[in-house]
């Protein structure tokens, strides 16, 4: 059975790194993303990948999210906590 991992921030310079070498290694890859949904559909035709578009400030966002990565056929093997923003200079900045 192929290993599944899970790639948050998957459209960034670093995602999209993470998710081509996983895929290129064969893993079943499945990414989020916020915004950046041209890179989205990029990596979901070039890599076979699965790409969510998940919004943290939208519990039906999130719900959606987690209802289709519990219904998936392979359980996540490997778990990448890649998203992330770097325009705030102190954490206690940084809003929900």
């Amino acid at each position: 059975m192929r290993k599944h991992v899970l790639i948050t921030g998957g459209t960034g310079g670093i995602g999209r790194a993470f998710v081509r070498a996983f895929s290129k290694a064969g893993y079943l890859v499945t990414f989020t993303y916020h915004s950046s949904e041209q890179f989205a559909d990029v990596l979901m035709k070039e890599c076979g990948a699965k790409g969510f578009c998940v919004n943290f400030e939208d519990d039906s966002s999130v719900d959606d999210f987690y209802e289709s990565l519990c219904l998936a056929d392979t359980p996540v093997n490997v778990l990448i906590n890649n998203a992330g923003i770097a325009h705030y200079g102190l954490i206690q900045d940084v809003s929900l």
